[in-house]
């Protein structure tokens, strides 16, 4: 079998351009050139035939039938012999699916090449006039030798050969040839090179150039020794294969490193989305200075996943093939539905394709995922006692062959309801409620907790997809009802200082305790609100500064007829959700204090020890001073 491997690399770095002759035609019934050359002879005078009864060479018998018939009779002639049905053109078609070739040069006259790929995806250069304003979009093919479209740029006979060379017709359609010979890599199939002018050319650019030129290939089956010797001195790779045998190699290649070569930037985005269509597939990708990402693919037709994985435990084989979720030992990414976890260093190969296409293999991956099959169910869901009903997304799968899973993203939580088949063909329900880190939208969260809410509270709820049938749970748990109805309470409480502070979160963080008295400080300090906190039995000491003159002659220690009120200045800021708030003075009102100890310096008052003999203490959010309030009008400024 060839070794194809140095055209291959070529190809996948996209610099290749296609050279192809009339042998690629062969198999799809086109006409080769012994045929004409037998077709063309046979319809020569019988004086002149004999004379060229052993001449095989296409240009000089149709020059000698254009000399006795005229141009006319021969192009018509050359026509009706093209005129053919053709069958197998299974090598054009693979051709159409290789987006790496973008240039095509033919001597051929068919149409097959641009039939193949329609003229949507191609364009046919025939006169220098055709080179302007190539579309960067389609694969372009030269018909060197011209095409019954335009029949006056035919080349057949030997003198039109060497008017198209010694003339230059087509002076800058012929460069724009040459340019590409020098500048890319050349493939040749179904071409023995035995032209003269090609094969003069090619070792002309050889002479020319001080360096290395590029690589020429050619693909041409049983060429005999000599012909191989000639290509070799001029340093053509040489394939004793058919067109049919690169394609299979060719396809494997490109199927398992088309994601790498263009991770790698050896590929434009252009040939990486056209090759991936034709396997289904819509890569979505980010574009480096560097390397490109692959972020994902997605499917836009039949999808089949096959999945590669050589050196795996009995242990861990076990496990994947028995089906039992129970065993398994993590979960996807980012989703609550299990999975059994393949590190890197459990396995030896991998390799994942969809539609053959290679999306991950060894190198790329850190760790697999196996889990359960997931459906999307597109619903609805509803509770009728407090006309709740909203369209939703479902993700479904069967942990087991007892049960079936649900799962809800919503705003706050990931909701998973589990259905069992108990016997006697009894369905029982339960429920999991999983807080997210964060969520974006206050009023959707508050919304989905009052779902949650009502379940909890044993109302019915429906999912559309069960037939309407209404579930209910059968027993309420206390404790989280109370849970979700303060994390609704913080919620609200979010949104209520968005509008009292005039903010917006970015993010909300979820509940928790100290959110959720964060939550509270801020509306009460906003309101000024009178708290109440239980510090019955408590001790304090207080510094006394410049005291009223008198006034603390007649306390005594025992007494029990005062009222304390303490103010902290407040001289922090305070951070909820990533946002910072001023809080307002903090102002404790102690009703009912019973005087312990009484400490003076220089004859003057300087701390007071006092127990709290109410049961609750008053705590009040304020920067006014607190006798402006009615209900602490009587109290007296001491420091």
């Amino acid at each position: 079998m060839a070794d194809f491997k140095e055209l291959i690399d070529s190809i996948r770095k996209e610099q290749v351009t296609l050279f192809l002759g009339s042998g690629f035609s062969r198999k799809a019934g086109a006409p080769m050139a012994n045929a004409i050359v037998a077709s063309l002879k046979e319809s020569l005078p019988n004086d002149i035939k004999e004379d060229f009864r052993d001449e095989t060479h296409l240009d000089l018998i149709s020059e000698e039938y254009e000399q006795i018939y005229g141009r006319e009779s021969l192009i018509n002639k050359l026509e009706e012999i093209f005129n053919f049905m053709p069958t197998d053109t299974s090598d054009h078609t693979c051709l159409t699916k290789i987006p790496h070739i973008r240039h095509i040069i033919t001597t051929n006259y068919d149409t097959l090449i641009e039939d193949a790929y329609g003229p949507d995806n191609c364009y046919v250069v025939r006169t220098t006039d055709d080179c302007v304003n190539l579309p960067k979009d389609k694969t372009i093919i030269y018909k060197i030798h011209g095409d019954f479209s335009v029949k006056d740029n035919i080349l057949l006979t030997k003198q039109d050969y060497t008017n198209y060379f010694s003339n230059n017709n087509e002076t800058l359609l012929w460069k724009y040839i040459q340019s590409h010979i020098l500048t890319n890599d050349m493939l040749f199939i179904g071409y023995s090179l035995e032209d003269s002018n090609i094969f003069t050319l090619i070792q002309e650019i050889r002479k020319k150039t001080k360096v290395d030129t590029r690589k020429y290939f050619l693909i041409a089956p049983g060429l005999y020794n000599h012909k191989i010797d000639r290509l070799a001195k001029t340093k053509i790779k040489y394939f004793n294969a058919k067109a049919e045998n690169l394609f299979p190699i060719l396809f494997e290649t490109l199927n398992k490193k088309i994601k790498s070569d263009y991770q790698r930037k050896h590929i434009c985005l252009d040939t990486f989305r056209r090759y991936s269509n034709q396997h289904y597939l819509q890569p979505i990708v980010q574009e480096g200075q560097n390397e490109n990402k692959v972020i994902k693919f997605d499917t836009t037709g039949n999808t089949e996943v096959k999945i590669n994985v050589s050196g795996l435990s009995k242990e861990v084989a076990e496990t994947i093939m028995s089906q039992d979720t129970s065993l398994y030992n993590s979960f996807l990414p980012r989703t609550h539905i299990p999975a059994f976890m393949i590190t890197r260093d459990m396995m030896k190969e991998l390799n994942i394709s969809i539609n053959g296409l290679t999306i991950t293999d060894y190198d790329d991956c850190k760790n697999l995922f196996i889990s359960p099959t997931v459906e999307t169910i597109k619903t609805s869901i509803s509770v009728p006692s407090i006309k709740f009903k909203e369209k939703i997304k479902l993700q479904r799968y069967n942990p087991n062959k007892e049960q079936v899973c649900l799962l809800l993203e919503t705003e706050p939580y990931t909701f998973k309801l589990v259905f069992s088949f108990l016997p006697n063909k009894v369905l029982n329900c339960t429920c999991n409620v999983n807080s997210k880190e964060n969520c974006k939208n206050l009023q959707e969260a508050i919304k989905w907790m009052d779902f949650v809410i009502a379940l909890w509270s044993q109302e019915k709820f429906i999912i559309k997809v069960f037939d309407k049938v209404p579930i209910r749970f059968p027993k309420t748990n206390l404790y989280e009802l109370e849970q979700f109805k303060k994390i609704k309470k913080y919620y609200q409480n979010l949104s209520e200082i968005e509008d009292l502070y005039n903010v917006e979160f970015k993010t909300i963080e979820t509940y928790s305790e100290d959110n959720f008295q964060m939550s509270e400080l801020l509306i009460h300090s906003y309101h000024e609100h009178n708290l109440r906190e239980n510090m019955l039995g408590q001790e304090c000491t207080v510094e006394v500064g410049q005291e009223q003159e008198g006034m603390w002659d007649k306390i005594e220690v025992g007494e029990t007829k005062y009222s304390f009120a303490l103010t902290q200045s407040s001289l922090e800021h305070v951070v909820l959700n990533g946002l910072k708030f001023n809080l307002k003075n903090k102002n404790t009102i102690m009703p009912q204090c019973q005087i312990l100890e009484i400490q003076k310096e220089n004859g003057k008052v300087n701390q007071i020890k006092f127990k709290i003999l109410s049961e609750y203490v008053f705590i009040k959010y304020t920067n006014r001073v607190l006798t402006e309030f009615e209900e602490f009008s009587k109290l007296k400024k001491i420091s």
